[in-house]
């Protein structure tokens, strides 16, 4: 046993905490599923479905110590089929190849099986590399290699083990701003650790090297929980979702801090059975410092009234450089946009991503809450420099359109101002966008001097491949200085 999944200590500490939770609801979970898979007469046909079965069965015989789900999953071993594996159809098959391959590597370590077509897999795993895909470092590299490297883990294979890592920190270095922001965005960040998580257990259950100390990683999880909304779900700027980090799963004082502070603490990112056998022993230690946190380098600015789940929180972006440029095709053209949280409950949005084949919907400029110049937002190759920045005030200034913009943001108490000079003196008009949250709690909007109102409607999405409308509020009035107020009403 290469302990893929966890050490013999690792799995007797889980054993022996079956009956505490969050423990024993995951491992109901788990085990109901392993009851479920021994009730069936065939295996799974799918060979995703395959693999999560076998590690399902696997994990239940670890931890039951009942030899019916070995002896199932020896049998079905035989279903597995490498060369279903890292085919390139459909065209981001391989992301959820990278899933079953980790499920086969840990089934394969806690029972046995045919090391030989996990060999193959591995090697196919490892070989996909379409025209297309070439020369992408994104959350696709992190999640193939991570999965290479387990697989090699399990097998034994320490070169093919170096390999993966090399191309995962490669990876993760290309999207990983020096202070931690991920330039992929937050749901891609989540989406990556799905896989890098795995093989970074894997690694230091075997003694090799600490993924999760390694610097670049540490960073990318402290901006991960530093960025969290009051109820624990990240920003959904650029192509994201409000969603959860998977923080269960990281042994850290301040990302179990945030999980045990989630609105809802499941075991977002990863199933039941990971989720146990990573929920190592580990005091929680809430943020140190200002509630109010400044990205540099990512280009955010999170002012809050505290990390309370009722504080009030904006978010404002201000994206240069790494940030923008490393996120690909999933950047957004939303330069000085902003969410707006207030004692708790989402007010004004950022109107997310759907999907990637629909996301073009939503990832406009005037999907965002931007200033337009005669009708022109920033571009997607827009930066903004932060010019200075203190706990409670920051100023920003940025060129597109034609104009010149300063911002100077200033938040207290939960409300904030910001003090506005647009210069463009080829525009006939400047406007205000407010995306507001449907449902959410009314807040006041004061303009001086007086704009332009109109409303219209626009989709937004908080979940994968699902839409709503919104009402979006328009100020318009020509160029020139404006404060803008925003606060509960």
């Amino acid at each position: 046993m290469a302990g893929v999944l966890a050490t013999p200590e690792a799995l007797a500490d889980r054993k022996a905490r079956l009956a505490e939770e969050p423990i024993a609801s995951w491992w109901k979970e788990a085990h109901d599923a392993a009851d479920a898979l021994l009730a069936q007469e065939k295996p799974p046909q799918a060979q995703h479905d395959l693999a999560r079965g076998l590690e399902t069965l696997a994990f239940a015989h670890a931890m039951a110590d009942d030899a019916r789900y070995a002896e199932r999953a020896g049998a079905w071993f035989a279903g597995v089929r490498a060369e279903a594996y890292a085919t390139g159809e459909p065209k981001n098959g391989v992301l959820a190849d990278a899933e079953a391959a980790k499920s086969l590597a840990v089934a394969y370590d806690l029972v046995g099986g045919p090391a030989g077509v996990l060999r193959e897999v591995a090697k196919r795993m490892e070989a996909y590399d379409p025209g297309w895909y070439r020369g992408h470092q994104n959350n696709w590299q992190v999640r193939q290699f991570s999965a290479v490297g387990v697989l090699a883990l399990a097998l034994g294979d320490e070169k093919q083990v170096a390999r993966a890592l090399s191309h995962v920190k490669y990876a993760l270095m290309y999207q990983t701003c020096d202070d931690g922001a991920f330039a992929e965005g937050h749901s891609y960040l989540a989406y990556s650790a799905e896989e890098y998580i795995p093989f970074a257990w894997a690694l230091r259950n075997a003694g090799k090297e600490d993924l999760f100390a390694w610097p670049t990683l540490a960073k990318a999880h402290r901006w991960s929980a530093l960025s969290r909304l009051p109820d624990g779900r990240r920003p959904n700027f650029d192509d994201a979702h409000l969603a959860y980090f998977p923080s269960q799963a990281v042994p850290d004082p301040l990302m179990r801090w945030d999980w045990e502070h989630f609105a809802e603490r499941g075991h977002p990112g990863l199933g039941a059975i990971e989720s146990i056998a990573y929920f190592a022993p580990i005091e929680a230690k809430g943020p140190e410092g200002e509630a109010t946190v400044v990205f540099p380098d990512g280009g955010d600015v999170l002012f809050r009234t505290g990390w309370d789940a009722g504080a009030s929180m904006l978010v404002l972006r201000a994206e240069h450089g790494k940030a923008r440029l490393a996120s690909q095709g999933h950047e957004h053209p939303d330069n000085l946009s902003f969410i707006y949280v207030t004692r708790g409950r989402m007010a004004l949005i950022d109107s997310g991503y759907i999907n990637y084949e629909e996301h073009g919907r939503v990832n406009k400029a005037q999907n965002h809450n931007v200033i337009l110049v005669d009708g022109v937002g920033p571009p997607v190759s827009n930066d903004v420099e932060i010019v200075e920045s203190a706990p409670t005030r920051v100023r920003l200034r940025t060129t597109y359109a034609g104009a010149t913009i300063e911002r100077t943001a200033t938040w207290a108490e939960g409300r904030m101002t910001f003090e506005d000079e647009i210069d463009a003196p080829q525009a006939k008009e400047v406007a205000y966008l407010f995306h507001v949250m449907p449902g959410g709690p009314e807040v006041s909007i004061e303009i001086d001097p007086p704009m332009t109102w109109s409303e219209s409607e626009a989709e937004h999405s908080f979940e994968w491949g699902k839409a709503a409308k919104h009402v979006v509020r328009r100020a318009a009035g020509p160029p020139g200085r404006y404060t803008v107020r925003i606060g509960p009403k």
